[in-house]
């Protein structure tokens, strides 16, 4: 993260337990966990004590960096600002920032959190006794699977980061599906959080296999809003529906598979909705995005009594290990029309 020590913090520096959050904030200012921000408001005579005497080097470098790059080295970051109570938090909130033409505040934590976003910049606001939990942990992804999500958040992550994107500091959380409301709860709003889940669509806009697929995904839009968590609900149908035809083609490749599949040669919005793991089942294909589509064999099986349950076949359940294939970033961006996994990406480092 992106961190601001204001000047209503530094001058209490002589409290003890204010002094132990800064020192433990520039411990991993130092280590490279997060970056230390220099507003142009900051009154940089208040770093000039003995209690960061041991910081003294790393303090000087970065006041010349920030002299020398400032005006792009935060750009579009998110940026959080420490404070040394709840009470001087809200007073703030409700004097100055609560007043401003066109900004939106949201409260978590009884007032020891807020998350402000002001002309599209969000800032999040945090006390002293939030610093251990929200600072002092990683980043937590909760993923409906920690393994094969996980491999393609981590290749967007190298693809379409920046440079320092392997250095983020995340870790990945296993949400388990129909579980992940339940972990997301757990996590109590304390921890920086995001969220990432598969649309589940079977058809555009909002067509879901069942009611309860979109019940739930409403329960996890209902707690993130609640704890401030960020939340991505992906725009295709699931995750494996971003593998670029030459990734899967290696993979099926590498696996012996038949390489002749009429997947391939689906228009990309099917594609897009296309149940990489099953295949396209016979009640699925009378919805809108498959009427227009011949897909050879469609009679025989309505005519067959027991008949198999998919029409096409899907690629199986490790079709996700096909990510391992993805070798650049214009081959990652061939199935994301719409700037999607760079926004995502770009939330994540944000956030970390």
């Amino acid at each position: 993260m992106v961190i601001n020590l204001p000047n209503e913090l530094m001058s209490k520096i002589g409290d003890e337990r204010v002094k132990q959050i800064i020192k433990f904030l520039f411990c991993y200012f130092e280590s490279g966990k997060h970056e230390w921000f220099i507003d142009d408001k900051d009154d940089l005579t208040l770093f000039e004590t003995t209690a960061l005497e041991s910081y003294r080097d790393y303090i000087t470098k970065q006041v010349v960096q920030n002299t020398l790059y400032k005006s792009k080295q935060h750009e579009d970051k998110t940026i959080v600002q420490v404070y040394s109570s709840v009470e001087e938090l809200n007073t703030l909130i409700e004097s100055q920032i609560g007043t401003i033409s066109g900004v939106q505040v949201f409260k978590y934590l009884n007032g020891h959190r807020y998350t402000v976003i002001l002309n599209g910049i969000r800032y999040e606001l945090i006390t002293i006794d939030t610093v251990w939990d929200f600072l002092g942990q990683p980043l937590k992804i909760v993923l409906e699977n920690v393994e094969s999500d996980r491999l393609f958040i981590e290749k967007c992550l190298e693809l379409l980061g920046e440079s320092r994107s392997n250095k983020l500091w995340i870790e990945f959380v296993h949400g388990g599906g129909s579980d992940l409301s339940k972990v997301a709860q757990s996590i109590n709003g304390k921890h920086r959080t995001i969220c990432i889940i598969d649309s589940d669509i079977i058809s555009p806009p909002s067509t879901y296999n069942t009611p309860s697929k979109e019940r739930y995904i409403n329960k996890i839009k209902r707690i993130c809003e609640s704890h401030g968590y960020i939340l991505h609900i992906l725009n295709k149908r699931e995750m494996e529906n971003y593998l670029p035809d030459k990734a899967l083609e290696e993979y099926l490749e590498q696996e012996n598979r038949i390489l002749e599949h009429v997947y391939f040669s689906f228009p990309d919005q099917c594609k897009d909705y296309f149940d990489m793991k099953k295949g396209l089942t016979l009640r699925n294909c009378k919805l809108p995005i498959w009427c227009d589509l011949n897909i050879q064999g469609t009679e025989e099986v309505a005519a067959t009594v027991s008949g198999k349950s998919s029409i096409v076949d899907g690629f199986g359940e490790q079709v996700w290990k096909a990510f391992h294939y993805v070798k650049s970033p214009a081959e990652l961006l061939s199935r994301d029309d719409k700037n999607e996994l760079k926004e995502l990406t770009k939330k994540i480092i944000q956030f970390a």
